[in-house]
């Protein structure tokens, strides 16, 4: 008897701690643009992008980079709280995106780590994010484009190791993310 007990003890604990292995089944992620603006930015402060892209020619000091505010929510559409890794700063490190000619525009924060998040049943994260149009194709140098990705979509990261101490190591693990894709924008010609 004793050992039929703990046997479904352990069924009833490991249902409810592991519940969470179809979080891409529970969880929606939009996305949606409150504004479009180009902003000159300083070359120097570009150096990243433009190393990134080995074609870029930039010849001037500074340049004018188009920026979109995304603001993203993450709803949990279960009738039972859920739980994910969050930075605490660098959202975006949470984040995927689609295509090559999106960036997340990269800020400093200080205090950065891995928080677990509940999200209530029913509930929202609700972040704010600046992308940037990859400057690529207003400074082509000797770039080659071929056809583009028309959408945009954010790829919100999740891994299934809640009880994890801090998160770290499974972010640090591709191999354990389940990525739950956001609905489409259209950035690449916006004007």
């Amino acid at each position: 008897m004793k050992t039929l007990s703990i046997i479904l003890f352990t069924v009833a604990i490991s249902t409810n701690l592991f519940g969470q292995t179809d979080l891409d089944k529970f969880i929606d992620v939009t996305i949606s643009l409150d504004k479009s603006y180009v902003t000159l930015v300083a070359k120097k402060d570009l150096l990243y992008y433009i190393a990134k892209e080995s074609c870029i020619s930039v010849t001037k000091d500074s340049v004018n980079v188009r920026y979109f505010d995304i603001k993203v929510n993450i709803v949990n559409t279960t009738s039972k709280a859920i739980y994910v890794w969050m930075y605490t700063c660098s959202w975006y490190d949470n984040f995927q995106i689609n295509n090559n000619y999106i960036l997340f525009s990269k800020f400093t924060c200080d205090h950065n780590y891995l928080k677990k998040e509940e999200i209530k049943a029913g509930e929202k994260l609700e972040y704010s994010l600046t992308l940037m149009k990859s400057i690529k194709f207003d400074y082509p140098g000797n770039c080659r484009f071929g056809e583009q990705i028309k959408t945009t979509k954010l790829g919100f990261i999740v891994f299934d190791d809640i009880f994890s101490s801090n998160g770290s190591s499974s972010m640090d693990d591709k191999s354990l993310w389940k990525i739950i894709w956001s609905n489409q924008l259209n950035l690449l010609d916006v004007h």
